[in-house]
């Protein structure tokens, strides 16, 4: 028997996008996340922010039990206050501002990185 995604770090997505980086109202952030699902981080963010959800962009909906790595926009965000944010599991780093909001399906794919181990190394007697 094979085990997959036994914990969030045995299942690795990286969002893969090209970000035209130049002066605008846009601030891109590479956002690390881990047991929550994309929209769940986007929201506890703007929460914390009191930055409205409709200012967040985002090219893709990412796996909640993994540990991802994707890229979001927020229209006028502040560099210093969200890296400042202090949040288990998400972190965000800055990656440049420009002139468009991150959308659906801008991504050009993901790429993963998977665990698998075998179960009867761990469980040598069937239960």
């Amino acid at each position: 028997m094979v085990v997959i995604k036994e914990k969030p770090s045995d299942f690795n997505v990286r969002e893969l996008i090209n970000l035209e980086v130049s002066n605008g109202n846009y601030s891109y952030f590479k956002l690390f996340k881990r047991n929550y699902s994309t929209l769940g981080a986007i929201e506890l963010i703007s929460r914390r922010m009191n930055i409205p959800l409709k200012q967040f962009g985002y090219a893709g909906n990412k796996d909640k039990l993994a540990e991802t790595f994707q890229f979001i926009s927020i229209f006028r965000g502040n560099r210093s206050e969200v890296e400042g944010l202090n949040l288990k599991g998400i972190c965000l780093e800055f990656a440049g501002y420009g002139e468009k909001r991150i959308r659906l399906g801008d991504n050009y794919g993901n790429a993963f990185e998977i665990k698998v181990k075998d179960y009867k190394k761990y469980y040598p007697v069937d239960f």
